[in-house]
């Protein structure tokens, strides 16, 4: 066996895993700008969004339908935008929790080789379930997801043997709600305000932190 060509392909897969590597965190910083706290660009109203239609079926994970805002996010598990947004997202949310709730869609991006099989194990957990699947499905690095996933599968194959298709069918219904909206891309975030029936897209923080001002 020659040691020196297992070496050399060895070195070549660093190599890459370093340039892919390098590639995600520039590609993250620069989508991270567009929904950075000190980002321009205001809210864009969306008038004739049904923002009943956009809610339906999304989880909340902080307040419900009696808040007068609802923030809604489209996120992915593995972008890298998204691990940073959410947190300070959810932060503002808690902030004005008497007049604002949180709901959370699913976006799972081709590119990130986790991201469907994430996605429909979110869609189908309980909500206690879902408080201790989703941070460590945020946290955790790529190669240690194979684990999470193989043990929630777990789970979910001897508590509820048809998950599955019900996963299915829920992610079906993000993709309609995320086609409403015309989102392509994560994170997208928008403010539905239930007092006037008009839906913002908010292109940063401060674009969602101007709308619940209003409160």
């Amino acid at each position: 066996m020659n040691t020196d060509l297992l070496s050399e392909r060895a070195f070549r897969r660093l190599q890459w895993s370093l340039v892919a590597t390098t590639v995600m965190v520039i590609a993250g910083g620069l989508a991270w700008r567009a929904v950075d706290a000190d980002a321009q660009g205001g809210p864009v109203a969306l008038p004739h969004v049904d923002y009943r239609a956009a809610l339906k079926g999304a989880r909340f994970v902080v307040g419900d339908n009696s808040q007068r805002f609802c923030v809604l996010e489209f996120f992915d598990y593995e972008c890298p935008p998204c691990r940073l947004i959410t947190p300070q997202v959810h932060a503002v949310v808690l902030n004005h929790r008497s007049d604002v709730s949180l709901a959370l869609r699913n976006f799972p991006l081709n590119m990130h080789p986790h991201a469907r099989q994430l996605a429909l194990v979110a869609c189908v957990l309980s909500q206690p379930e879902f408080e201790k699947f989703d941070p460590e499905a945020i946290s955790l690095e790529a190669k240690k997801l194979d684990s999470l996933l193989d043990s929630w599968h777990k789970h979910l194959d001897q508590v509820r043997p048809a998950w599955l298709i019900e996963a299915r069918g829920k992610l079906e219904s993000e993709k309609l709600a995320a086609a409403l909206l015309t989102v392509n891309s994560t994170p997208s975030i928008f403010v539905v305000d239930r007092l006037t029936g008009v839906t913002y897209k908010c292109p940063s923080l401060n674009a969602l932190k101007s709308v619940i001002s209003k409160a």
